[in-house]
């Protein structure tokens, strides 16, 4: 971007996704299991209010996709699970789905082939209660 560009102008992207819980070791847990997402960075703020919190910043192992983070509020409760679908593209959806329940999420939809979406699809929930919509294009 050039310095004279306006902001207003620059395409929106979605880098990043939160997930907000009060246990983010389990959820890196799990996440590490079943997706093989990896720590890069943990970040605590000290900003002394209801704000104040802990990030625990991953990525998928093979750099695609976007960042996903694990934030607990220290000051205050997370909310209720179930405000977002994450959605997860794989290769081998039968591998990943047992990779995942083995990690401790529970099916909540059962795979099916979707043929006019060109996709097979499964819903888990992962330990904290949030969807994981897990899918696989057809060849």
């Amino acid at each position: 971007m050039s310095p004279t560009a306006d902001a207003a102008t620059i395409p929106a992207t979605v880098p990043f996704v939160k997930i907000v819980t009060d246990d983010p070791e389990a959820l890196l847990d799990f996440y590490g299991r079943a997706f093989d997402f990896k720590v890069i960075q943990r970040v605590k703020s000290s900003a002394g209010t209801e704000w104040e919190l802990e990030e625990i910043i991953t990525h998928a192992a093979n750099d695609e996709g976007c960042t996903l983070v694990l934030l607990k509020f220290l000051a205050r409760p997370a909310p209720e699970p179930g405000g977002i679908v994450l959605g997860m593209r794989v290769g081998d959806i039968d591998a990943a789905l047992e990779r995942a329940v083995d990690a401790g999420a529970a099916v909540v939809r059962p795979l099916k082939t979707e043929a006019e979406h060109g996709v097979k699809v499964v819903f888990v929930q992962d330990p904290g209660g949030n969807l994981i919509e897990i899918i696989e294009p057809l060849a």
